[in-house]
Formats: C-alpha cells, sequence, structure tokens
C-alpha cells in the first residue's frame, strides 16, 4: 500500500467507535418493507398478483396457439428468398462439387465416394484461398489445395474470394487420387 494509504488506515483505526442510534434498525426495516409491492385482494378474494400471472400465461398459450393453427406454412422455395448464398451442385460418376456463393466468397465442397486423396484447383487470377475446413493435412498453394477424405461422409469446405467481381465465372477442377473427375465452370452471379 501507499504510504497515504497506511496513514489513513491507522487514523481510522485510532477513532473512537460509535455506537448506532437505537431506532435505526427499526428505521430501515420500516422503509424496506414501505417499499415492497403489496398484495391486495381483487373481486372474489383472489390475489390480484396471481390473476396477473394467469392472464399472462393465458395470453402466452392464445399467441402460440394462433401461430401454429394460423401462420401461412412455409414453402421449400421460400427458402431461396431469405437465405443469403446461391447453392449449385456439380456431379459427375465419381464425385459431387457442392459450391455455396456469398457475396465475393464461394464456398466449395466435394463430396467423393471413396476415401482418398482429393485435389481442388482454380484459375489464381480469379480467386484466391480464404480458409480450409474439415481436413487436418490440408496443404495448399496459389492455384489449388490437396487433402485427404477419410471417409465418404467426411466434409471438407474450402472457402475462395472472387478477385474479379467483374469475371462471371471461374473454372475450378476436382481430382480424387490423381484422376481428374470434374471440371465445372463455376458462375459468379
Amino acid at each position: 500500500m501507499h504510504k497515504s494509504d497506511e496513514e489513513t488506515i491507522r487514523a481510522l483505526e485510532d477513532l473512537p467507535p460509535e455506537e448506532p442510534p437505537a431506532d435505526l434498525r427499526q428505521n430501515v426495516m420500516n422503509a424496506i418493507t414501505s417499499g415492497a409491492p403489496r398484495l391486495s385482494r381483487g373481486n372474489g378474494g383472489r390475489l390480484v398478483r396471481r390473476s396477473t400471472f394467469v392472464y399472462g400465461w393465458a395470453a402466452a398459450a392464445a399467441v402460440v396457439i394462433l401461430v401454429l393453427f394460423f401462420a401461412k406454412p412455409v414453402e421449400d422455395g421460400d427458402f431461396a428468398a431469405t437465405m443469403a448464398s446461391v447453392i449449385t451442385r456439380y456431379p459427375s460418376e465419381k464425385a459431387t462439387l457442392v459450391v455455396r456463393r456469398r457475396g465475393d466468397f464461394l464456398t466449395v465442397t466435394p463430396i467423393v465416394q471413396e476415401a482418398g486423396s482429393v485435389s481442388i484447383r482454380w484459375d489464381p487470377a480469379a480467386a484466391a484461398l480464404v480458409v480450409i475446413s474439415g481436413a487436418s493435412d490440408a496443404s495448399s498453394r496459389q492455384d489449388g489445395t490437396t487433402f485427404t477424405v477419410r471417409e465418404p461422409a467426411q466434409r471438407v469446405a474450402v472457402t475462395l474470394r472472387m478477385l474479379d467481381p467483374a469475371t462471371p465465372l471461374t473454372e475450378v477442377w476436382l481430382s480424387v487420387g490423381d484422376e481428374e473427375v470434374l471440371r465445372a465452370k463455376v458462375p459468379l452471379e
């Protein structure tokens, strides 16, 4: 502690103890209880607080019933208007390439039928790698990435940022093992 703090503590300890006024406790308790809400009896002897609670639950139940029974059902096509991304699938015999576009970003997810090494390549003048998720052994370069899919259910997402928004499409190549299985022109609009 600082010297001034120690001096202040010593000065406070040297003060004689003071006894509080005798009615202080009663005054504090009266102030506390006077601020508490009072329960008044309503019609029929019920407590007002309880009836308010019951009416609140009834109103909540009515809202739930209205939503469940009278809301317009959402059709599958309605979701496309609310989603910010556009999803396109490019199938081939050995794999499917799922491309999600959100703004200037493309997320490319290969769905392969066999475990093994997977490579995705793109035009480095049109796109740049942002992140690879779902692969622990991914390696990347300026124009592509390679990773291992340990089982067909594993999903690896490769996110690219488009460098030139004026370019309407870019080409993406998908290879499984040493074989190119898919070449897709990915639209950017």
